[in-house]
């Protein structure tokens, strides 16, 4: 099995594609049936505004998420933005609702999304969701140390305060 993309349908995500220039191949997002996508690379792909590419995934639901493969990248800035596009492009009415996630590698910026995206979704203890949910690397690299370690104190803290992580930021008035 390759690892790369984390295409969300249902409840289930599956790894399809190794790396970021897999990401704007026609037959991988037509086999998989992608209709939005996020990206989590330092730049932008040309190859994603072709014509072929945009039939398939459209500007409007492409979220681009700059950002580089270190170990200081706090991608959790952008972690509420990211799961509510992954959301609202899941529940598109008439469309097959497969968002793909990838990074440059697959390993650890997208991995880590995924399993977040999880936790938030579904306020799942982490390891379950990632045993059961994503299929294991062979490499046991999904994902990498550094952010695996985040998300387990995140969802460590999370449980000791009794909360899910789905709360509001901002209390309503």
């Amino acid at each position: 099995m390759t690892r790369g993309w984390y295409s969300f349908h249902g409840d289930i995500i599956t790894t399809a594609v190794p790396t970021q220039g897999s990401s704007y191949g026609i037959s991988t997002l037509t086999e998989n049936k992608i209709t939005a996508m996020v990206s989590l690379s330092d730049a932008k792909s040309a190859a994603w505004s072709s014509p072929q590419n945009r039939k398939l995934v459209p500007e409007d639901r492409h979220l681009f998420v700059p950002c580089l493969d270190t170990s200081t990248q706090d991608l959790l800035v952008n972690l509420a933005d990211i799961c509510d596009f992954i959301d609202d492009n899941r529940q598109c009415p008439g469309e097959h609702g497969n968002v793909l996630v990838h990074c440059a590698f697959g390993v650890s910026r997208s991995a880590m999304v995924a399993v977040a995206y999880l936790m938030w979704r579904q306020g799942t203890a982490i390891w379950a969701e990632v045993e059961h949910g994503i299929r294991a690397d062979p490499d046991k690299k999904t994902p990498k140390g550094p952010y695996a370690a985040y998300l387990a104190r995140r969802a460590e803290r999370l449980r000791g305060k009794g909360l899910t992580g789905d709360e509001p930021t901002f209390p309503d008035f």
